[in-house]
């Protein structure tokens, strides 16, 4: 004769609700993933934190950041126009003449420079004042009656104009340029004793 065991009903009705629990919980732990924090974790790694994103500073309306300033240009040198002979005031008690202008033949010295016609401008400067002049920016140009520029010459008689005119002496210069026979009539020289002082335009016939 075969004993078979029973069991009481309640001691079923527990052990089903205890498997449909366990099924349950199996099932929420299976479908869910680690969710990324607000504050910038890694998914999958706790507690490690993203560094903050790189930003650029960007001025302020209004700012200095970016802006441009335009500034004027200064007021161009006054030329002035004289006839050659003439003196012409480029300061106050600071006086330029062109004392002579004679033909020459110039032979060349310097790179560039041709041995031939030339004329030789002799240019006086008075200082009237009481400091010195500073004459080492002195620039002369010369162009001659078809308008092209005449070639400057470094050799004898050339003499320029260097360093310091005292106050109240006058002071002699130089400047010797390949002209043709054929363009001297007129010649126009350009004389500036310093960039800021006018430029002066002397004319006349050689």
């Amino acid at each position: 004769m075969i004993e078979r065991a029973t069991t009481p009903r309640g001691g079923v009705r527990f052990l089903v609700l205890t498997l449909a629990a366990g099924l349950a919980l199996a099932s929420c732990t299976a479908g869910s993933a680690p969710v990324p924090s607000a504050s910038g974790n890694r998914p999958g790694v706790e507690g490690t934190t993203l560094p903050p994103a790189p930003t650029t500073p960007v001025p302020a309306p209004g700012g200095t950041g970016g802006a441009s300033v335009t500034v004027s240009p200064g007021k161009a040198p006054e030329t002035k126009k004289e006839s050659i002979g003439n003196p012409a005031e480029v300061l106050p008690s600071v006086k330029v003449v062109i004392s002579e202008v004679r033909a020459v033949t110039a032979t060349a010295q310097g790179p560039g420079e041709v041995s031939g016609p030339a004329v030789a401008v002799t240019i006086d400067v008075a200082n009237g004042t009481d400091k010195p002049l500073d004459l080492s920016t002195v620039q002369v140009n010369l162009e001659d009656s078809a308008g092209r520029p005449g070639s400057g010459m470094t050799g004898s008689p050339a003499k320029w104009f260097a360093g310091s005119l005292a106050a109240g002496a006058s002071g002699q210069g130089v400047y010797v340029f390949a002209v043709p026979e054929q363009s001297r009539k007129p010649v126009h020289v350009e004389v500036s004793v310093q960039p800021t002082l006018p430029t002066v335009v002397f004319t006349g016939d050689i």
